[in-house]
């Protein structure tokens, strides 16, 4: 406030305003690296998945954020509290293929020979990474708003070659203050689009077209709920869709079936039907 009054009235700072400044500057230095709740729910989660009696064990762990200036004070705060150094990769935007080509080797080799146990990273890794071999476990620190940003995200542990049965995905949410309401904030608003997204996408692959506009507006609170309606058409379309295609693969195959056969039936096979071509020339 007292910066804006300032460059408003376009006049150097008073004592009183500097003296301000001075305070905030302190305060900020003191809480940079404070963690606040969800943070120490991600430090606690970490220790109690990531260590066993104190020593790091084989699991691994894929944080992702939205933003770069939570990436940075997430990395500062992970290593204030003995989380950083060999167990910590990061990746985001700025780095270069080659930089990010080396830490997805180590993220990819086995824990017994690299000692890498979180991968912090920015959406520059939502895409064409393969993270899957040795770790199933997979955090949001921000949900963004477009869903298709979380498939991605999803989809560098949740895919093709992934060892384990089970696949870990958290989603760490505003706690709330009532006690009958362990998720708190915008609970419901969240919880019902992630869940209306999982059906939709079920049913028609993407949902990102539809839902993506509206997530915004859902998450701050001007939206009050889901205009569903044009997904529900796009997926009528989609199921009459599938039905049709489906009918259409069935008598494909039972044609191929009857012309299978029919070939055995008359012994047209290649040799048969050359032997007979030559027969046929000869006469």
């Amino acid at each position: 406030e007292a910066v804006e009054v300032a460059t408003r009235r376009c006049a150097p700072l008073t004592d009183k305003e500097r003296q301000l400044l001075d305070e905030l500057r302190q305060w900020a230095q003191r809480e940079r690296n404070r963690a606040d709740a969800k943070a120490m729910a991600i430090i606690d989660w970490i220790k109690e998945n990531l260590k066993d009696d104190g020593e790091w064990n084989r699991n691994r762990v894929i944080l992702f954020t939205e933003y770069r200036t939570t990436h940075q004070w997430l990395e500062e705060l992970l290593a204030s509290h003995g989380y950083g150094g060999e167990r910590l990769a990061i990746i985001h935007g700025g780095m270069d293929q080659d930089e990010r080509e080396v830490v997805k080797a180590a993220f990819q080799a086995s824990p017994d020979e690299a000692s890498v146990r979180i991968l912090l990273a920015t959406d520059a890794a939502s895409e064409g990474i393969d993270l899957q071999n040795h770790c199933n476990r997979l955090i949001h620190l921000e949900i963004p708003y477009n869903p298709n940003v979380m498939e991605q995200r999803n989809g560098r542990v949740d895919r093709y070659g992934q060892k384990e049965k089970d696949v870990l995905i958290w989603h760490p949410v505003d706690g709330g203050d009532a006690a009958d309401d362990p998720v708190g904030g915008q609970k419901d608003d969240i919880i019902r689009a992630l869940k209306k997204l999982e059906l939709m996408r079920a049913d028609m692959g993407s949902v990102n077209p539809v839902i993506a506009p509206q997530m915004a507006g859902l998450i701050e609170g001007s939206l009050p709920e889901l205009n569903i309606r044009e997904a529900e058409y796009r997926i009528d379309k989609a199921k009459k869709y599938v039905r049709s295609e489906r009918q259409l693969q069935e008598r494909v195959a039972k044609l191929r079936q009857r012309l299978d056969e029919t070939r055995k039936g008359f012994h047209l096979t290649p040799e048969r039907i050359l032997q007979t071509v030559v027969v046929g020339l000869e006469l």
